[in-house]
């Protein structure tokens, strides 16, 4: 967009924009891009003969008055009918649960319960789109990433 607005050409091309989308917005806002970005939007907005429709997806900004705060720009207001926050709350479903192998848990555990500890993660995680294994050091996160990949 920068560097769009840099141009003559670049500007006749983007003064018909009615719209802009700025998707994983809670990336840039509060950093010096989203500066960067608030700036250029500005500029857009300078050139366009209405006012633009500025749409930002984020799906983990909290709070996310502020986020639309940065998208409507200076001139702005989040709690104007102009901007509208849609939160659709959408949290999805888990599957959680807490394996322990099937031999008492000690200080050291021998090879063969670390066979039946590797093989039980392997088939958990073809069951399942996504998993997440919790463990206490780097050594045994670096130690299971091998064993299972």
């Amino acid at each position: 967009l920068y560097i769009l607005l840099g141009s003559e050409s670049g500007r006749q091309m983007l003064a018909g924009v009615r719209s802009v989308i700025v998707d994983e917005i809670h990336a840039l806002a509060g950093s010096k891009r989203g500066s960067h970005l608030a700036l250029s939007l500005e500029r857009l907005q300078a050139l366009c003969p209405r006012p633009l429709l500025r749409i930002g997806l984020s799906a983990t900004q909290k709070p996310i008055e502020k986020v639309a705060r940065f998208l409507v720009g200076a001139s702005g207001n989040p709690r104007d009918p102009a901007c509208r926050i849609v939160d659709i709350g959408y949290t999805r479903p888990r599957d959680l649960g807490i394996e322990v192998p099937p031999v008492a848990l000690e200080a050291v555990m021998s090879n063969d319960t670390w066979e039946l500890v590797y093989d039980r993660l392997a088939h958990l995680a073809g069951e399942h789109r996504t998993t997440l294994v919790f463990v206490n050091t780097r050594r045994m996160a670096e130690r299971v990433t091998r064993f299972l990949a």
